[in-house]
């Protein structure tokens, strides 16, 4: 029912109910009958408000409507624990989600029947909070997935984590995914096959403290008025088709241990206030186009295990305040247009 205000201001209530013939809302006459997999769910059926609130929240798009339709049907006619999760608290909304996940990317019969019977924070990938009602990681690394990330997975509004690296996912990544997933922690979709545009809004999330995105067909700039997150620790955008230049905003978060944007076509000078990022352990800039020479601010991050800035357009020569890694086990500056002598100062790091 849905009240509105006539013109001469007086309040009435329309009776729009589901229509099978048009396949859309008519006025009056009640709901039609609902057939999900040869069996009827009627106007009158306690399953048919939870059937509704799924259809509602839920709506399928051109490539996965079949997944949809499978999951749908499952949760509906098969799932033993339905009625174990209700429409208020979302944990119904959640099971029928992740199944929509599970079937979008092909499940054996066997499976199905294992999904049926067991608890949502049962499922494999799935872990919950301490009460085991709400998903807060997904992890399902190495499971060849394939097929387009379903965007629903930003429902799940519980989530910390999203490891789904090293797949053959495809398609681009739609801002609905990680858009409303406030307590987003970790963001790994590495070494797979996605395109598009970066994610980098990712970034703004509050308690985001690993982005990676590593490993995949990203395309664009960094943007340089983004404010990144102050949680940030782990950055790491490295083999992709990214261009541009680096943005002095990506070195501000102050706990970053991890910076890895090679194999990319970055532009321009390494960004001088990388020199405050006390807690940096790994950088890896290498085999991009980056040029000017190379910063002695690099050489404040005495923490530095990992130095990596070969295969660039750098000049000039190698300072002598390279000593100050004293942690460093790999430093590498080849191909790039260095002139000068190689200082001293390097026999002076014992772990290299």
């Amino acid at each position: 029912d849905i009240e509105y205000v006539t013109d001469n201001g007086n309040a009435e209530i329309l009776d729009l109910n589901y229509s099978r013939e048009t396949k859309g809302l008519k006025l009056g006459g009640g709901c039609d009958p609902v057939v999900v997999c040869d069996a009827t769910i009627a106007k009158n059926s306690p399953k048919r408000v939870r059937l509704n609130h799924l259809a509602q929240l839920v709506v399928p798009k051109k490539d996965n409507k079949q997944a949809f339709d499978d999951a749908l049907c499952w949760i509906m006619t098969t799932d033993t624990m339905f009625w174990e999760h209700t429409v208020c608290d979302g944990t119904l909304l959640q099971r029928f989600v992740l199944a929509f996940f599970y079937f979008y990317q092909g499940l054996s019969p066997n499976e199905e029947l294992a999904l049926a019977t067991s608890q949502t924070c049962e499922w494999p990938g799935i872990t919950c909070e301490s009460q085991n009602n709400f998903v807060t990681h997904l992890r399902i690394p190495n499971k060849d997935l394939k097929g387009n990330l379903i965007t629903e997975i930003g429902l799940l509004t519980s989530l910390k984590e999203i490891n789904l690296s090293n797949n053959t996912l495809i398609g681009s990544v739609h801002p609905s995914l990680y858009n409303k997933l406030p307590l987003l922690e970790i963001f790994n979709i590495g070494a797979n096959n996605l395109g598009g545009n970066i994610p980098i809004e990712v970034l703004m999330h509050q308690k985001i403290k690993e982005f990676n995105v590593s490993r995949n067909n990203f395309v664009g700039t960094l943007s340089h008025s983004l404010t990144y997150s102050e949680s940030l620790e782990y950055f790491d955008v490295g083999s992709n088709l990214l261009r541009g230049t680096i943005p002095e905003s990506v070195m501000k978060p102050p706990e970053l241990q991890v910076v890895d944007m090679s194999r990319n076509n970055f532009i321009g000078n390494v960004p001088y206030n990388i020199g405050n990022l006390a807690k940096l352990r790994v950088l890896r800039l290498n085999e991009n186009f980056i040029s000017g020479i190379v910063p002695t601010e690099i050489f404040s991050c005495t923490l530095m295990e990992v130095l990596m800035l070969h295969s660039n357009k750098l000049t000039g020569s190698i300072p002598i305040d390279v000593a100050n890694l004293e942690s460093a086990t790999i430093i590498s500056m080849n191909h790039n247009r260095l002139k000068g002598t190689i200082p001293t100062e390097l026999g002076k790091l014992q772990n290299l």
